[in-house]
């Protein structure tokens, strides 16, 4: 009884908005990190955005927002904002990947990519809308448990 009880109080936090990490290699990029995050928003069926920090082996973070469907279309423009700051964050030049099915920030109008990662430690959500030729689309992650698989992504590349 004790351990269904458990369950029940614990099962909110285990199943919802965890952050996963985990490391791979292929023979033709080397060793790669990564982190991501499953959030809402969206249409069916791609009402599961993923948030993704990437990092291979000597090269800089990358930023990802994928599971979103189609992303080639023109004019394609990122615009972030946490929970608790009034400020919204721009990328007025992301691109889409080789397969058009995810976009890559390579970098923000007014914040560096160090001072981004720093946010999505420390907040509690981020919302993302994502603005091109071919409509509109608002995606919202927890960042509950970020930290630390930032952390994990990043090692150090910061210091």
């Amino acid at each position: 009884m004790r351990a269904l009880l458990y369950l029940f109080l614990f099962y909110p936090f285990i199943a919802f908005s965890q952050w996963n990490t985990g490391q791979e290699e292929n023979v033709f990029d080397g060793k790669y990190r990564f982190a991501y995050v499953i959030g809402n928003g969206g249409d069916f069926p791609f009402n599961k955005p993923k948030l993704s920090i990437i990092r291979f082996e000597d090269s800089p973070p990358q930023i990802e927002l994928s599971e979103i469907g189609y992303s080639g279309c023109s004019r394609n423009t990122i615009r972030i904002k946490f929970n608790d700051d009034e400020g919204i964050i721009n990328c007025d030049n992301p691109h889409a990947n080789v397969n058009k099915d995810a976009i890559h920030f390579p970098y923000f109008e007014n914040l560096s990519k160090e001072n981004f990662f720093e946010l999505l430690k420390t907040k509690n959500k981020v919302y993302i809308r994502f603005v091109s030729s071919c409509g509109l689309t608002e995606y919202n992650f927890s960042l509950s448990g970020s930290s630390s698989s930032i952390d994990y992504v990043l090692q150090g590349y910061y210091d």
